[in-house]
């Protein structure tokens, strides 16, 4: 059981950053950053940055 909660607190934590990198994502947007400079600075593939910012047309 012990093992189990870990597990969901693990899994919470990674959501809560997913989740804060995406906010800071629009964020730097909006401050006219590119999304090459975003992805960089995020640490995140530039697909997802441009699938959160909306513009990933050819993506799904």
């Amino acid at each position: 059981m012990r093992q189990g909660m870990q597990q969901g607190l693990k899994q919470g934590i990674q959501e809560g950053e997913f989740q804060a990198k995406r906010e800071i994502t629009v964020a730097l947007a909006a401050m006219g950053l590119s999304e090459e400079q975003i992805s960089g600075a995020t640490k995140v593939d530039i697909n997802i940055v441009r699938k959160w910012l909306g513009r990933d047309s050819d993506l799904v």
